[in-house]
């Protein structure tokens, strides 16, 4: 296990994952210093806010709706820069942790669908859950709306990286939402504003580091890899906040996710011991033990 390369790609992952979900709150309007009101172009039921290149539809004018909501009721005991950074954090963070779980899971044929969703069991640049039809993945992500459908269609008629994009994105997003029956602890249904702040791809960026920089050996329980890694992933990820928490004054007053960051004990070795005293979930011929990370 070639820990230098785990804690290279934890901390900058948390780092990749805050600027991204920072560029997407700014096309929404919304920056450390406040919210913006949508531009007098918009329609009911087309916004925007930055320019009339980043439009929000759908669903997603109720998403950030909910997000301003959101901030505005953190912002009530604290101030609203802090409230958004807080926010961002804590988005990236929960997008972090599915991130690893799924890796871990598509490894080692522990999810229900046994279809990858990070990369392709046949080395080709898409994950294999984005060769699926929308027929092979209802059993297991559940029923498509209309939004979800048009999305897959737009995807496979164009082929264009930003439709190809909004698939991934949308299939990532309802595969966490469908693990959440099986497994409540990890993945818990997730906010309406963390699925529009979400933004990945295959092609870049964090996931393509994921797969490439971190040998997958090391997540395979039938190559020696272990339940370990994902400890150590959660350590170095938070190595940065710990550090700036525990740099500070005594004087500081410490906001909940401060205190989070600075008292830390979680010992990656005792994953294993944490995960197996959780119920099983079956799936098939596979059984593999789950419990929240706090």
């Amino acid at each position: 296990m070639d820990k230098t390369a785990i804690k290279k790609f934890a901390i900058e992952s948390r780092q990749k994952l805050i600027a991204a979900i920072k560029l997407q709150m700014n096309v929404l309007g919304i920056d450390e210093e406040g919210i913006s009101e949508k531009l007098k172009t918009s329609t009911s039921e087309i916004e925007y806010y930055v320019d009339d290149r980043n439009p929000i539809t759908g669903s997603n004018i109720v998403k950030r709706q909910r997000l301003v909501s959101e901030l505005q009721e953190r912002e009530k005991s604290t101030d609203f820069e802090t409230a958004f950074e807080d926010l961002v954090e804590e988005v990236a963070y929960t997008w972090f942790n599915r991130l690893i779980a799924i890796r871990f899971m598509e490894v080692n044929g522990y999810l229900p669908s046994h279809i990858r969703v990070l990369s392709s069991s046949a080395n080709r640049n898409e994950p294999d859950i984005m060769m699926q039809s929308v027929a092979d993945l209802v059993p297991y992500l559940g029923a498509f709306n209309n939004e979800e459908e048009q999305i897959m269609d737009r995807a496979s008629e164009s082929e264009a990286t930003g439709d190809m994009d909004n698939k991934y994105r949308m299939l990532f997003i309802k595969q966490a939402n469908a693990l959440n029956e099986n497994l409540p602890y990890l993945f818990e249904k997730t906010n309406d504003y963390a699925e529009l702040l979400f933004t990945p791809n295959y092609h870049d960026g964090v996931i393509q580091h994921l797969i490439h920089d971190i040998s997958e050996a090391d997540f395979d329980v039938n190559q020696g890899g272990q339940v370990e890694i994902i400890g150590w992933l959660y350590q170095y990820y938070n190595t940065e906040p710990k550090d700036v928490a525990i740099s500070q004054p005594k004087s500081h007053k410490f906001r909940n996710i401060e205190i989070a960051s600075a008292t830390q004990i979680l010992r990656p070795t005792g994953l294993l011991n944490i995960w197996s005293k959780i119920p099983s979930v079956n799936y098939g011929s596979n059984i593999c033990y789950y419990a929240m990370i706090a």
